[in-house]
């Protein structure tokens, strides 16, 4: 279903300010329970992933035909060129941006692995993070303040895992996970075991924490274990995404020898 562009008194497309709305607005996102999704890529993945499209803006360059054939019965607007990129944040835009509704919080009870972020404020390692947990076959990804994991630059850093992998809220990042029969591993800058000296098998909650200033000290004095990413002298730290990818790997390693009737040691 194509349509016109609806534009509003000031000229300006409406699915355009309803799209700047979104990118901008974390409340907004809140209360609609939407955010958007940039590009074909993202949208077939959003569409195969059995997120609901909402309504979607093409550019009039953009090839229609290169749609998803089940957006049937979807609004589908035609902007001008150009104005995809200026409603959002990119610099070039892809010709497509599409509403979708946001997935309800995960509800599963939790367990194998699970990666839980704590305060990490900037949307590309969420988005990261929330990439390689899903890439890592973890159960779930907590949050626990931080970005929000709907913004649209976490949605496009996470290729799609965001639509995948649950994502729970408001779950205390010891005590919580603690109550549902996991171990609790923090994940910080020095200190800490290395990750192959830390069993990360079984039931096990990997905590990563804020870019500046890491874990608060009272949940890491909570914790069950600790663990820091050796490295070569000179180097300070990880960013926050890579050190978090190599623990929730260092875990694959650990399982698939496990499965193989191994030890993880």
């Amino acid at each position: 279903m194509v349509g016109g562009t609806g534009a509003g008194p000031s000229g300006r497309p409406a699915v355009l300010r309803r799209i700047t709305s979104l990118h901008r607005d974390p409340s907004e996102r809140r209360a609609a329970r939407r955010t958007v999704v940039e590009g074909p890529r993202a949208l077939d993945d959003a569409v195969r992933n059995g997120v609901r499209i909402v309504e979607v803006a093409i550019e009039e360059r953009f090839d229609r035909t290169s749609l998803p054939g089940t957006l049937a019965g979807v609004p589908v607007h035609v902007v001008p060129d150009g104005s995809l990129a200026k409603a959002g944040d990119l610099v070039t835009g892809q010709g497509v941006t599409a509403v979708v509704e946001i997935p309800a919080p995960g509800s599963s009870p939790l367990g194998g692995l699970v990666l839980v972020l704590v305060d990490v404020a900037d949307p590309g390692n969420v988005g990261t993070l929330v990439r390689a947990a899903d890439a890592a076959g973890a159960a779930a990804v907590v949050r626990f303040g931080g970005a929000d994991p709907w913004a649209p630059k976490v949605v496009r850093a996470s290729a799609g895992s965001v639509f995948r992998i649950p994502l729970v809220d408001d779950v205390d990042p010891v005590g919580g996970l603690a109550a549902a029969g996991l171990r609790t591993v923090a994940l910080v800058a020095r200190g800490g075991a290395a990750p192959e000296e830390v069993d990360l098998g079984g039931d096990v909650a990997v905590l990563v924490g804020n870019e500046a200033h890491g874990l608060p000290a009272d949940l890491v004095e909570r914790c069950d274990g600790l663990l820091s990413i050796p490295m070569a002298s000179g180097v300070e730290s990880l960013n926050a995404a890579m050190a978090g990818s190599v623990v929730l790997f260092e875990s694959v390693r650990q399982r698939r020898v496990a499965a193989a009737g191994g030890s993880w040691t």
